[in-house]
C-alpha cells in the first residue's frame, strides 16, 4: 500500500465518481385527462397512504425506485445521502486509478482443482479485458498426470507470430440475363497459424512443481519458447498434483506466491471460480466500481451471476429489467465456528456500489494489500463449508467493506455445468483440527473456556491469521447476526445504513499492518508422491549425478548425507525407480534403496562400513542357514529311526 508517514486529517468532502452505466431518466409520460372527481379521489388516496407510511415507518418504494436493497420479501431503499454532516467516512483512495494516464494493473486470482473449463476462463479474461496488457493472471493448478496445464495450453492457442489478416470478400457481381462462363475456382485462404508450444527444458519433468523450481512455473521451460508466446509472461501457474488438495482455503493461501513483490505487486487482486467467463471491458468496470466506494478498503464482493444470464457479445445484461445484483445477506450456523453463507439476496437500480454484510469467495475485487495483510489461512485444510464466513470476520476486523456491484461483469457456471472431474481426499482428522480453530477464531465461548482450562495459547496458534483490531468482532456480530459466541442466529436487515468507523487504537490506514503473517516456507511434496513421479534433486557440483534425498524430505533418525555434487534436477522415470527398488514396503525401505543411507547413530558395532556389515549379513545368514540344514536332517533321521523300528518283526513264541 502507499506510504503515508504524516498522520491523516479528517475526512475531507468528495465529489462522488458518476456511474457510467447509470440509465438516462425517463421521459416525461402524459397522463390522460381525468375528471375532477377521479383526480381527487386519486389525491385522496394518495395522502393517506403517505400518511400511513409516514406512521409506520415505512418508504414508497417501487420496482423502477434507485438503490433498492430486497429485505423479507420487501424492497427497501437505501440511505440518501448515505453520509450525513458529521457521520464517519471510509479512508479515500490516494491514487484516481480510474485516470487515462494510469496504468493500474489488475491480477486474477485462481485455485482450480481438475478444473476443465480453466483454460477458457484463462482465455475469457484475456480476450475480453480492455488493457490485456495491463491483466496478469496467477494459477493455484491442481491437476492429475494428462490434465491440461493451463499456460502450455493458451501458449499452443496463442502463441507464435499473429495470423495474416483475411483480405476483405469482394462484392458479388450484379446478374447479368446473359450466360457467363463458370469462374475459375480462387484459392482457399491459408488457416491460421496456432501457436508455439512451449518446450520444457527437460522433456520428462513432471506436471508438478520441481523442488527448486520457481513459484511462477517459468523456468521449466526454454526461454525461446517462452518468447514465442507473447502472453506467458502475463499467466503464473503454481503446480501442484491433485493428491496434495486439502481444499478450497487450502489452494487460495497459496496464491500469494504468484504477487509480484513490494513495488512490481500489482494495484488490484481479483478472486474468482476456475469456471467463470467475462464481459467486454471488465477490467476497467471493475475498477470504476471500486473508485465510486470512495474507499481504499473496499471489497467488491458477490455470488456472481449464472453464466446463461449473459449475451453472447460480452455486453451487460440487465437483470429483470432494473439492473438487479446479488446481495450477500444471510448466514447459517453449523457447528461451532462454522458457519455457511446462505443463498444471496438482490439488490437493483443501484447508482454505486451498495454495503453489504457478507464475503463471497466467487468474486472479490480489492486492493491488493487485502491479499498480503489478510490472507487465506493455510491452516484450515479440508475446509469448505466455514470458509466465507471466517475470512470476511477476519477482513471486516482489519477494516475492510464489502459492496455489492451496480452491474454483473462477470458469469459463473453453477451445478453439473462447472465442469470439474473431482473433489480431493479428505482427511477426518485435519478437518476436525481446521474446525477447532475457526471455534477460536470466532470466539466460541465453549471453546474457549476449554482451551483455558488446558493452557492453550490461543493468540499464539492463530498468529498472522487472527481477527484486526481496526474494529471489534461483537460490532461484526451486531452486523450479521451470527453469533458465534454463543451460538445463535438473529437476522438482521439486508440493508445496510450505516457505516462502521475503526476503533481509534488501531493499526493506521495506508499502512501494512503489524499482525501480517510472515511468507509462506515452501510447500513440502509428499516422499510417497516424489517416490511415484521419479523426483530427486540434484546439487550444485561438478556434474556427476547422486540420487540424494532432499533436506525437508529426511527420514528421522537418519543422518544426513554428505552429497555428491551433481548439478540441478533429475528426474527418473517410475519404471526405472520401479526396478531399481524392487522391495518398498515402508518410507525408510524406499529410501534406503533410493539411495546408499549411512548407519543409524546407537547402533552396538559403533556404526562400521557398509560393507563390513554386508559381510556380516552374509555370514549371518550362512551360520542360520546351516543351523536350519542340521536340524532338518537331525528330525529326518530320527523320523526314519521310529519307521525302521515299527517294522521291525518280532519272533513269536509259538511259532519258535
Amino acid at each position: 500500500p502507499p506510504q503515508n508517514p504524516n498522520p491523516r486529517p479528517g475526512p475531507k468532502p468528495r465529489a462522488p465518481t458518476p456511474n457510467p452505466h447509470a440509465p438516462p431518466p425517463p421521459p416525461p409520460r402524459d397522463t390522460p385527462a381525468r375528471s375532477g372527481a377521479m383526480r381527487r379521489a386519486a389525491a385522496l388516496i394518495a395522502v393517506a397512504v403517505a400518511a400511513w407510511a409516514q406512521g409506520n415507518g415505512a418508504e414508497e418504494v417501487t420496482w423502477k425506485t434507485p438503490n433498492i436493497v430486497l429485505n423479507n420479501g420487501k424492497w427497501l431503499k437505501i440511505r440518501e445521502p448515505f453520509f450525513g454532516d458529521a457521520d464517519a467516512r471510509p479512508f479515500p483512495p490516494l491514487v484516481d486509478y480510474t485516470a487515462k494516464e494510469d496504468t493500474a494493473t489488475v491480477i486474477v486470482l485462481i485455485a482450480a482443482l481438475r478444473e476443465e473449463r480453466l483454460v477458457d476462463t484463462v482465455e475469457s479474461i484475456l480476450a475480453r479485458a480492455q488493457h490485456p496488457e495491463r491483466v496478469r493472471i496467477g494459477v493455484v493448478q491442481q491437476n492429475a498426470e494428462g490434465d491440461a496445464d493451463a499456460l502450455e495450453t493458451v501458449c499452443k492457442s496463442r502463441g507464435g507470430p499473429n495470423p495474416e489478416p483475411k483480405p476483405n470478400p469482394k462484392p458479388k457481381p450484379k446478374p447479368s440475363p446473359k450466360p457467363k462462363p463458370m469462374p475459375k475456382p480462387k484459392p482457399q485462404p491459408r488457416p491460421e497459424p496456432k501457436g508455439t508450444p512451449l518446450a520444457l527444458r527437460d522433456p520428462s519433468t513432471p506436471h508438478v512443481r520441481l523442488p527448486d523450481e520457481d513459484d511462477w512455473g517459468h523456468g521449466r521451460y526454454t526461454p525461446e519458447s517462452l518468447a514465442s508466446c507473447p502472453v506467458s509472461g502475463q499467466i503464473r501457474v503454481y503446480r501442484m498434483d491433485a493428491s496434495e488438495a486439502k481444499g478450497p482455503v487450502f489452494a487460495r493461501a497459496q496464491q500469494i506466491r504468484l504477487l509480484g513483490e513490494d513495488s512490481a505487486q500489482e494495484d488490484f487482486c481479483m478472486q474468482i471460480d476456475a469456471h467463470t467467463i467475462f464481459t467486454k471491458d471488465w477490467d476497467t468496470h471493475m475498477i470504476q466500481e471500486w473508485m465510486m466506494t470512495d474507499n481504499e478498503y473496499a471489497v467488491l464482493t458477490t455470488y456472481p451471476t449464472n453464466f446463461k444470464e449473459l449475451p453472447e457479445d460480452g455486453s451487460l445484461p440487465n437483470i429483470n429489467g432494473h439492473w438487479e445484483m446479488p446481495h450477500m445477506c444471510k448466514a447459517m450456523l453449523m457447528t461451532p465456528g462454522v458457519v455457511r453463507n446462505a443463498q444471496a439476496g438482490a439488490a437493483a437500480n443501484l447508482d454505486a456500489p451498495a454495503l453489504c454484510k457478507l464475503w463471497a469467495a466467487g468474486l472479490s475485487f480489492s486492493r491488493c494489500h487485502a491479499e498480503t495483510d489478510v490472507p487465506a489461512d493455510p491452516h484450515l485444510k479440508q475446509i469448505f463449508t466455514g470458509e466465507e464466513f471466517s475470512r470476511a470476520a477476519r477482513l471486516w476486523t482489519h477494516g475492510y467493506d464489502f459492496y455489492s456491484m451496480t452491474r454483473p461483469v462477470i458469469g459463473t457456471y453453477y451445478g453439473n455445468e462447472k465442469g470439474g472431474k473431482g473433489g480431493w481426499h479428505t482427511k477426518v482428522e485435519e478437518r476436525r483440527l481446521a474446525e477447532k480453530r475457526l471455534a477460536r477464531l470466532l470466539r466460541h465461548k465453549a471453546t474457549l473456556q476449554e482451551d483455558l482450562q488446558a493452557g492453550v495459547d490461543v493468540r499464539g496458534l492463530l498468529a498472522g491469521y487472527d481477527l484486526g483490531n481496526r474494529r471489534r468482532f461483537e460490532d461484526y456480530v451486531d452486523l450479521t447476526g451470527v453469533d458465534t459466541i454463543n451460538h445463535a442466529y438473529d437476522h438482521t436487515p439486508c440493508r445496510v445504513n450505516r457505516w462502521t468507523p475503526w476503533e481509534e487504537e488501531a493499526d493506521k490506514p495506508y499502512m501494512p499492518v503489524e499482525s501480517a503473517p510472515a511468507a509462506l516456507a515452501p510447500l513440502e511434496m509428499s516422499e510417497e508422491l516424489m517416490v511415484k513421479l521419479g523426483i530427486f534433486r540434484k546439487e550444485e557440483g561438478n556434474g556427476e549425478e547422486s540420487r540424494t534425498i532432499p533436506e525437508n524430505m529426511v527420514v528421522p533418525g537418519v543422518e544426513k548425507q554428505t552429497p555428491v555434487p551433481i548439478i540441478d534436477v533429475v528426474r527418473a522415470t517410475p519404471k526405472a525407480t520401479q526396478k531399481a527398488m524392487p522391495n518398498l514396503r515402508s518410507g525408510a525401505a524406499r529410501l534406503q534403496a533410493a539411495v546408499p543411507v549411512p548407519p543409524r547413530g546407537g547402533v552396538a558395532d559403533g556404526g562400521g562400513s557398509s560393507s563390513n556389515k554386508l559381510a556380516l549379513g552374509v555370514l549371518a545368514l550362512i551360520v542360520l542357514s546351516m543351523v536350519i540344514l542340521t536340524r532338518t536332517l537331525t528330525a529326518t533321521l530320527a523320523l526314519a529311526q521310529t519307521q525302521t523300528q515299527t517294522l521291525t518283526l518280532t519272533p513269536s513264541p509259538t511259532l519258535t
